[in-house]
């Protein structure tokens, strides 16, 4: 059926391709992936305006700055954890976690959870702990890898971006 040239060609193909296979992976599926979730990435639960509604908040954010909160939790800015005990909460569904909270409107966090390794999907979470609601989600879709040969990580997204949280931007900015 095969000669033994193409047999000996195939196992060498395969015995080369072996080192890279999560790489294989995450190239060839993250697109496809990508394409099942696309135009369903912002999920959106209260617009601007509802929001701005339902919170009475009259100032713009645009003037305000996210606190990334493991470093506020570490290093210890006292003075802002004192300050706003009870406006934030660092576990909302159990499985979340607090990645940074608005310095200007403490209630207003934003939560973050991969789930999967290889083949991910991040969801990030703009949540109000005043009205306890989701105001938006982000669902970011990758596939991620180790470099074969090398001590490194690399990965794939939708948007081919590399930062790791590109998508907290547009949650950042959602609400200006």
């Amino acid at each position: 059926m095969f000669k033994r040239k193409t047999l000996n060609k195939l196992a060498l193909a395969v015995v080369l391709a072996i080192p890279f296979w999560d790489m294989i992976l995450a190239y060839v599926t993250t697109p496809i992936r990508c394409e099942m979730w696309k135009n369903r990435e912002l999920e959106v639960t209260l617009s601007p305006e509802e929001w701005r509604k339902a919170t009475n908040v009259s100032f713009s954010l645009k003037e305000s700055e996210w606190v990334y909160y493991p470093i506020l939790d570490s290093a210890g800015n006292k003075e802002f954890l004192l300050g706003n005990i009870g406006k934030y909460d660092p576990d909302v569904y159990g499985k979340e976690s607090l990645l940074s909270v608005n310095n200007f409107f403490p209630y207003l966090g934003i939560y973050t959870y991969d789930n999967g390794h290889y083949l991910g999907h991040r969801v990030s979470i703009l949540y109000d702990n005043f009205l306890k609601k989701e105001v938006a989600r982000y669902n970011d879709i990758y596939g991620y890898y180790q470099i074969p040969f090398f001590k490194s990580n690399a990965g794939v997204n939708c948007k081919n971006l590399s930062r790791y949280f590109v998508h907290l931007d547009l949650l950042e900015t959602y609400l200006y």
